[in-house]
C-alpha cells in the first residue's frame, strides 16, 4: 500500500504544470489534504512573499533560490519602429538568484525544446 502512494506522489510531481492550480493539485494528491486547504496555505504563501517583495526585503527560498528587489539604473533606449531615443526611468526590478544545488543540478542537464 505504501508503495502505491510513492507511486502516485511521483506521478503527481512528474505532470505538475507551472500554473498555481497545478501546483495545488499535485500537493493536495501528495499530502492527502484536501484542494481547497492547499490552496489556502499556498494563497497565503504568495501573499507572504509578495508583501515582503513590496516592502524591498529579501525572500529565500531554501533549496530553491532567493529574490531581491534591486534599482534598475535609468537609461537611454530606443523605440524599434520610429528609431527615436528615449529615456527609460530608474525603476525597482526583482532579481532571482537560483540556489547552488539547483544550478549545479542544471549544468549536468541539456534543455529539451
Amino acid at each position: 500500500m505504501a508503495e502505491a502512494k510513492k507511486k502516485k506522489a511521483k506521478k503527481a510531481t512528474e505532470e505538475v504544470g507551472n500554473r498555481k492550480i497545478d501546483i495545488v493539485r499535485a500537493l493536495a494528491e501528495k499530502l492527502d489534504y484536501s484542494k481547497n486547504d492547499v490552496k489556502a496555505v499556498v494563497d497565503a504563501y504568495l501573499e507572504f512573499i509578495h508583501g515582503k517583495l513590496i516592502n524591498c526585503e529579501e525572500v529565500s527560498l531554501s533549496g530553491v533560490g532567493s529574490f531581491k528587489v534591486r534599482n534598475r539604473k535609468a537609461r537611454t533606449g530606443f523605440n524599434p519602429i520610429t528609431k527615436k531615443k528615449i529615456e527609460i526611468p530608474a525603476r525597482p526590478a526583482i532579481k532571482f538568484k537560483l540556489s547552488k544545488d539547483i544550478r549545479k543540478a542544471l549544468k549536468e542537464k541539456t534543455v529539451e525544446e
